[in-house]
Order: structure tokens, then C-alpha cells, then sequence
């Protein structure tokens, strides 16, 4: 399929959904929960949100969000679709750079090519970190309904794909939240960082956040 109908085909599926999603409450990203899970890291100081930017953002749903109830805000970059306004700020290709954190929020499974992918890893500073909210899964569901079949899904991602992807990138550590069903992917795995997160486990009196070397999965 030409890059300009694949553009189009997911321009038209995700304003269709946006659309239906405000009506239908229809089941979104789990925002509140991503929301949740930066404020609690940033505030422990496990990612900083100084520098960080929402790549693929769409219409910065999750951004707006995380600005309206915890004050925190981040840069959005989109190449297909955007909704500039006041709350947000979007910036263009050229105007990129690195960040201490990247979020990244239904992109992976629509990367048509490893060169996307490759992109918004580019954009993640040496010492910095990536979270990554895609279905991975060591099988497909048998169910005709899976919304991941849906024509504007590309590609799907196992544990191995995701390993392969951080050995080659130069991560050595992930975390997944559970409630925000997010993994974030660290360049650097610190003792520091496995404490933080052990205090906001005791503190939180639950398994809020699982953490290792390589990538965690399942969250065990």
C-alpha cells in the first residue's frame, strides 16, 4: 500500500474513533492510569518531564490530560495529525531534538517499517528513557473481533521483537505499570532507580510497578 494511503487510512480510522470515543466512552488508551504512573515517576525523580516530548501524539489526548490534573506537561510531535491549540504545543520534524523521556502510546503496532521505529528511538537522549504502550503477546487471540485486527495495525510484538529492539537501541532495564499497562525502557539500569521504585511499591502497599534488567514481561 502507497505511504499516502496508509496515511490516509489512518487519519480517517483515528478520527473516526476519536469521534466515537467521546460518544460512546468507547475503551481508549488507559489514560488516568499513564497519567498517574508519570506524575508518581516524575515526582520520585525515576524520568524527569522537563525535557520530554509525546511522540506520535495524535490529538495529545493524554497530554491534555496529564496538564489539566497533575500541572505537568509535554512536548507533542505528530507528522499526520494534529489539533493545535492553547493547551498543547506541537512541534514540526525539523525542530526535533533529544529528550530525557519519550512516551510513545499506540505507535508501534502502526509502524509499517523499522525505520519508525528507529525515529522515535532517535529522538531519546543517551541517558534517557522510552515507554511504550503496545499490545505484546506470544500469540493472537483466535477471535475475529481482536481490535488489533483492525486494517490500520501493522505489526505485532513478542517478548523476543521487544528484547531484540532494546539490545539494539542500547537499553538495559525496563519497568511496566500495570494499571497503565505501559512499559518504560531505560538506557541505563541504576540501583538507584530499583530502590525508587521498590519505595513507591512499599509506600503504595502493591506491585504498582514491576522492574528489571532486559524486558520485563510478563510482569511478574
Amino acid at each position: 500500500m502507497p505511504n499516502s494511503q496508509w496515511e490516509k487510512l489512518n487519519h480517517v480510522f483515528h478520527a473516526t474513533l476519536e469521534e466515537t470515543a467521546r460518544i460512546t466512552l468507547f475503551d481508549q488508551p488507559p489514560y488516568i492510569h499513564q497519567i498517574q504512573m508519570l506524575h508518581i515517576l516524575a515526582e520520585r525523580c525515576v524520568i524527569s518531564l522537563d525535557n520530554a516530548l509525546d511522540y506520535a501524539a495524535g490529538y495529545g489526548n493524554m497530554v491534555r490530560l496529564l496538564q489539566r490534573y497533575h500541572g505537568k506537561s509535554l512536548l507533542l510531535f505528530d507528522p499526520f495529525m494534529q489539533k493545535s491549540d492553547d493547551e498543547v504545543v506541537y512541534i514540526q520534524e525539523h525542530d526535533l531534538r533529544t529528550y530525557d523521556t519519550v512516551f510513545t502510546s499506540a505507535f508501534f503496532e502502526h509502524s509499517t517499517k523499522r525505520a519508525y521505529l528507529d525515529h522515535a528511538n532517535s529522538v531519546v537522549s543517551k541517558d534517557g528513557a522510552m515507554f511504550v504502550y503496545t499490545v505484546v503477546s506470544e500469540e493472537v487471540p483466535q477471535d475475529p473481533d481482536w481490535f488489533y485486527l483492525d486494517p490500520v495495525h501493522a505489526c505485532f510484538h513478542t517478548k523476543k521483537s521487544m528484547e531484540m529492539l532494546m539490545q539494539q537501541w542500547g537499553y538495559e532495564a525496563s519497568l511496566y505499570c500495570v494499571p497503565a499497562q505501559t512499559w518504560c525502557l531505560f538506557k541505563r539500569h541504576k540501583i538507584e532507580t530499583r530502590n525508587m521504585i521498590d519505595s513507591i511499591n512499599s509506600e503504595l502497599q502493591q506491585k504498582y510497578l514491576h522492574f528489571d534488567k532486559g524486558f520485563i514481561f510478563p510482569a511478574t
